[in-house]
C-alpha cells in the first residue's frame, strides 16, 4: 500500500507572479513561512502540469527553474566565462563570513585550483578503508538503543549526534570525536546566525559593528578556532606516525608536502567540509527513518534484505553494492526531502531558458525538492517508492540533484552515499520506529528539516515481510 510523503502545503489564493512592491512583500511573506510550499506552488500557479520556469518577484526578477535538462545546463555552465554564477548572491556572501574562500563559496579558478587538490582524497576506492569505522560508529547508537526500546526519542537529535560520529570517522578520526561533537554544537549556533543574517531587511557589510554581525563574528571564531585545534591535533599524530588514515590525514599529507593550500586556505577547506558535511548526513538519516516509520511494507522489505545478505555479522564496504534496496532507500529518502532544498545562481548574461527569456542580474533558483516531484520523470512523484531506482529506470541526468552538479557537486557524495546505506544497514536490522503522533511538515533551515521535529517511539525491526 502506497501512502503520500508529508509535504508543504501550498496556500491557496492569488499566483505569486506578479510583479512590483506589493507582490515581493506578499512573497517574501510566503517563502519566510515554507520556502518548500512557495515553490510547490511555483510549479503550478493555476495552471495545468508542471511549469517547466517560473517567474516570482523578490525585489527583483527570479525564476524557478524546474526543467532537468536546463537545470543540469545552468548548474554545469557555471565556469570560467559562463552565464551563471555564485558571486554576488547574499546567500554566499554571508557565508563566506564563516568559509571564506572554501570550495562551498569559491567561484572560477579559485574554485577549480582547490577541487583539483581536494578530488584525490575523495576518490571511491579510498571509502573502503573507512567502512570500519562507519559501521563501529552506528553499532555505538545501536548499543545505546537497546535499552530505549518503548521510548520516543528524537531521531533528529540523535542522527544528529550519529552523523558527528560520522563525520569524525570519516574526514578527522574517531579519536578525535570529542572535538568533532564540540564543533556540532557550535555550528547549531552558527546557524542561527546564519538565518538571522539572511532574515535582515538588509545584509550590513561585515565591518560594521552592529549586534548582530559582531554575534556572527564570534560563532564564526569559535567554529574556526575548533578546525585548527583538530588540525593541530591531527597534525601532531601525523608527524608521530600515528595517525589514522582518514581524509583529513591525506590532505594534510599531501600538504606538507606540496604547501599548495597554506595554513589559512587549509583551514577553510576543513571548516567547509565539516560544515558541509554534518547537517546533510543527519537530515538525510531523519528523513529515512520517518519514510520507513510511514511505510511498514518498505521497512518489511528493507529488514528483511538486511537479514538475508548479513546474517548476524555487520556490514562491510563490499555490501553497499550487495545491499541493493537499502541503497534505493536512502536515494528514494534524498529525492523526497533533499538537504540542500535549493541552489541559486546569477544570471551574468541575458540567456534563454525553455521558452522564458533570462535577464542579466536576475537570480535563478533550482529546487530539487520541486525538480524532484517533477511528473515527467517520477512515476510516483509524492509518493516514497523506493523502487524509482530500481536496476534499468532511466530519466534525464539532471532530473535528481540531492548532491548538486557540475563543477560544484558534492566532493563527497560517495562517501555520504556509502555512510548512509553502512549506518542504515547497521541498524535497520536491529530496530524501527513507529510514526510519528504529531503531524510533520517539512520546512527549512539551513536544510530541509522536518516541523515540528521528529519524535518517533522506537520498537524492533520487523521479522518477516
Amino acid at each position: 500500500m502506497s501512502h503520500p510523503v508529508a509535504s508543504p502545503s501550498a496556500a491557496a489564493g492569488q499566483p505569486p507572479a506578479s510583479r512590483g512592491l506589493r507582490a515581493s512583500l506578499r512573497n517574501v511573506e510566503e517563502f519566510k513561512a515554507n520556502p518548500l510550499a512557495f515553490y510547490m506552488r511555483l510549479t503550478q500557479d493555476g495552471e495545468p502540469g508542471y511549469r517547466q520556469v517560473a517567474f516570482f518577484d523578490l525585489f527583483g526578477p527570479n525564476y524557478l527553474v524546474n526543467d532537468a535538462d536546463e537545470a543540469g545546463r545552468i548548474l554545469t555552465s557555471a565556469i570560467d566565462g559562463g552565464s551563471y554564477t555564485k558571486d554576488g548572491l547574499r546567500f554566499f556572501e554571508v557565508m563566506r563570513r564563516l568559509l571564506r574562500r572554501g570550495l562551498f563559496t569559491a567561484e572560477g579558478d579559485d574554485h577549480l585550483q582547490q577541487r583539483r587538490i581536494l578530488q584525490p582524497s575523495f576518490q571511491p576506492k579510498a571509502m573502503e578503508e573507512l567502512a570500519e569505522g562507519i559501521v563501529r560508529a552506528a553499532a555505538e547508537t545501536g548499543a545505546r538503543w537497546s535499552s530505549q526500546v518503548g521510548a520516543t526519542l528524537d531521531v533528529e537529535g540523535e542522527m544528529r549526534n550519529l552523523a558527528l560520529d560520522l563525520l569524525a570517522e570519516l574526514l578527522i578520526g574517531g579519536d578525535l570525536r570529542d572535538d568533532v561533537h564540540e564543533f556540532g554544537a557550535l555550528n547549531e549556533e552558527m546557524e542561527d546566525r546564519l538565518i538571522e543574517a539572511m532574515g535582515s531587511p538588509f545584509l550590513i557589510p561585515a565591518w560594521i559593528p552592529t549586534r548582530g554581525n559582531r554575534r556572527f563574528a564570534e560563532a564564526a571564531a569559535r567554529i574556526r578556532a575548533v578546525v585548527a585545534r583538530l588540525i593541530a591535533r591531527r597534525r601532531a599524530g601525523l608527524e608521530a606516525a600515528r595517525a589514522p588514515d582518514v581524509v583529513l590525514t591525506r590532505l594534510l599529507a599531501d600538504e606538507l608536502r606540496t604547501g599548495a593550500m597554506g595554513e589559512r586556505q587549509f583551514q577553510d577547506e576543513i571548516t567547509t567540509l565539516l560544515v558541509g558535511g554534518y547537517k546533510s548526513t543527519a537530515l538525510a538519516l531523519t528523513w529515512t527513518w520517518y519514510l520507513l516509520a510511514t511505510h511498514p511494507d518498505a521497512s518489511r522489505r528493507l529488514a528483511a534484505e538486511i537479514s538475508e545478505q548479513l546474517g548476524q555479522r555487520p556490514p562491510a564496504f563490499a555490501d553497499v553494492r550487495r545491499l541493493r534496496y537499502t541503497r534505493r532507500v536512502v536515494q528514494e529518502a534524498l529525492r523526497l526531502y533533499p538537504p540542500v532544498w535549493v541552489v541559486n545562481r546569477v544570471a551574468v548574461r541575458p540567456d534563454q531558458v525553455g521558452d522564458v527569456t533570462i535577464p542579466r542580474g536576475a537570480i535563478i533558483a533550482i529546487s530539487p525538492y520541486t525538480l524532484h516531484r517533477h511528473p515527467a520523470h517520477w512515476s510516483r512523484p509524492h509518493d516514497f517508492h523506493p523502487d524509482h531506482f530500481a536496476e534499468g529506470v532511466t530519466r534525464p541526468a539532471h532530473a535528481y540533484l540531492p548532491f548538486g552538479a557540475g563543477r560544484h557537486k558534492c566532493i563527497g557524495n560517495h562517501y555520504a552515499m556509502a555512510a548512509a546505506v553502512l549506518a542504515l544497514a547497521t541498524l535497520a536490522g536491529r530496530y524501527a520506529f513507529e510514526p510519528p503522533t504529531h503531524p510533520v511538515v517539512a520546512n527549512t533551515r539551513a536544510f530541509t528539516t522536518p516541523d515540528p521535529g521528529m519524535r518517533m517511539r522506537l520498537t524492533t525491526a520487523p521479522t518477516r515481510i
